[in-house]
């Protein structure tokens, strides 16, 4: 289950510039109801939508989409997609809960394409080009595979893994990297890496990313990418050597980071809100307006020149601009303090709330990982208080994160 989340990092003071104009106002696009999005992808033709109720298709840059589910015919659950080619060589393929899916014609049909495959539940697909033949993968809940004839047939890439749930992946021109969803955690890497096409993966064990991948992105540039990853433990982590060392850039204490995005410098979370960042985590920001009440984002795309997120309750559009993005420096609580600090078994926190609005409570370490989930619900103007118990905790210092209606604020507590 995706869930929301909220980022928390050591300053949050950085808006993102926009037009002066209303065009980065989002909107509610003509999306039928009652399905929650997955995943987007775009080709030159069309826009697809992932969701729990099967394929969707825009051909109007987003404004109106429809049902695609012909030949979709055991797929409720739509989890991953990729565009290949150009023009009339452009396929589209769709990870499902029933295997692999291949459209050649802008989604109008589909054929199931999943000969090799030996677990049907498809959470991921990727694609490099080494020049001379164009190389998908795909990652299941029992394995990866690799597929050199477009997805006509599926071969295991597992030399090296030591865990078989792959949750995503990303590539740069040459490599890909794959993240991992642990089923046995003691197994060991949630990051893998390939410089051979696939043909084989080395683990990168590293306690930031050990609570398993639910997202990976690339930016930067090509001589000098920059990995990104979003993990079970409610962290966003950077990676500027190929996933050799990673860094901690942002915490979610709520939430999972369920889809990262970047365009050109900035990078994007989805996070039930969607959150950014331009300088790799040192500030971040939360795009304010109507998408700030859907519950939840999941999905993130920039396409045709709209900024397009996927949520629960359908798809949200809105030109590229985000002039809605706030600086999150008004404050969400005051008289916010913990008694007694430092403490050695139990601590009492108390903050005092201005308006009504959803909240949620949670305690960090000091790598960023979510130690305790305190509240998550509605919350009344006035006062509140609620306990922790940190018995069976390390000593150490810790964080208590409040985040409600689009703010954020800490306080620090050290345990004895």
């Amino acid at each position: 289950m995706k869930k929301r989340f909220a980022i928390i990092v050591a300053v949050l003071t950085l808006a993102l510039s926009a037009p002066p104009d209303a065009s980065g106002q989002w909107m509610e696009v003509n999306t039928p109801l009652y399905v929650q999005i997955q995943c987007f992808a775009a080709s030159d033709s069309a826009l697809f939508a992932g969701t729990t109720g099967g394929m969707f298709r825009s051909t109007d840059s987003g404004f109106n989409w429809s049902y695609a589910n012909l030949g979709l015919y055991y797929s409720k659950l739509v989890t991953t997609l990729i565009v290949t080619g150009a023009g009339n060589s452009t396929m589209v393929l769709a990870g499902t809960d029933s295997g692999i899916y291949r459209s050649t014609n802008f989604g109008i049909l589909w054929t199931r394409m999943s000969n090799g495959l030996t677990n049907d539940t498809v959470n991921a697909l990727a694609q490099i080009n080494n020049g001379i033949t164009n190389i998908l993968f795909a990652g299941t809940n029992n394995g990866l595979f690799r597929s050199t004839d477009s997805g006509g047939s599926w071969i295991a890439a597992n030399f090296g893994l030591t865990d078989s749930s792959i949750s995503c992946f990303t590539t740069t021109r040459q490599d890909i990297f794959a993240g991992i969803t642990h089923q046995f955690p003691s197994r060991g890497a949630s990051f893998y890496r390939s410089t051979d096409e696939g043909m084989s993966w080395t683990g990168i064990d590293t306690s930031l990313l050990a609570g398993g991948i639910i997202s990976m992105t690339i930016g930067g540039t090509f001589v000098s990418p920059i990995l990104y990853a979003g993990t079970y433990a409610s962290t966003v982590c950077s990676s500027t050597n190929g996933g050799f060392v990673w860094k901690f850039i942002g915490n979610t204490p709520a939430e999972y980071p369920s889809s990262l995005l970047v365009h050109g410098d900035t990078l994007f979370v989805a996070f039930g809100v969607i959150g950014f960042t331009a300088d790799n985590g040192t500030n971040w920001s939360i795009v304010e307006d109507d998408i700030a009440n859907v519950n939840p984002v999941n999905a993130l795309m920039m396409a045709d020149s709209y900024f397009f997120a996927g949520a629960k309750s359908g798809i949200w559009r809105a030109s590229w601009g985000i002039k809605s993005a706030v600086e999150l420096t008004s404050p969400t609580t005051s008289h916010f303090t913990t008694y007694p600090n430092p403490f050695s078994q139990s601590t009492t926190i108390n903050f005092t709330t201005p308006e009504s609005g959803v909240a949620t409570v949670a305690i960090v370490n000091i790598l960023g990982a979510t130690v305790a989930r305190i509240f998550s619900g509605e919350l009344d103007a006035g006062t509140h208080t609620f306990t922790w118990d940190a018995r069976g905790l390390p000593a150490g210092m810790y964080e208590c994160i409040v985040h409600m209606n689009g703010r954020l604020e800490r306080s620090a507590m050290v345990v004895n």
